[in-house]
């Protein structure tokens, strides 16, 4: 039987592929603008871990602490500052909204879910097709 490898959180692409909101308005990517997120392993000059990523229309780059118990605080962003559609730009602010307020995290057979304040961020590894 084989045994088929979980994903772990850093070094390599997770692809948004929901927003769960607790006010029940879920937000779902704008076509070929999907938010993504990459977790390194390399120290930022406080110690904390460095990410970065795009929101589907601006880059972004921020630290974050994963601790047990699946803590995740993410700090704040450096943001790119080009326009997009307002779809896109409402998908973008409700985005780094949940990433900003990120609490927890938990990595699952279906891929990772940021737990914030509003609601969970749903994400895919970039290996896991769809």
């Amino acid at each position: 039987m084989t045994q088929v490898k979980q994903p772990t959180l850093s070094d390599h692409p997770w692809h948004l592929t929901v927003i769960d909101r607790l006010d029940g308005e879920d937000v779902e990517p704008v076509v070929g603008f999907q938010p993504v997120v990459m977790f390194s392993e390399e120290a930022s000059p406080t110690g904390s871990r460095l990410m970065s990523g795009s929101t589907g229309c601006n880059r972004f780059n921020a630290t974050y602490d994963a601790g047990r118990g699946g803590r995740l605080v993410i700090g704040p962003a450096a943001l790119t500052r080009m326009a997009c559609a307002s779809d896109v730009m409402r998908l973008e602010q409700v985005f780094m909204i949940g990433l900003q307020g990120a609490r927890t995290y938990a990595i699952t057979d279906t891929g990772l879910a940021i737990d914030f304040d509003g609601g969970v961020l749903h994400f895919r590894a970039n290996d896991a097709g769809g």
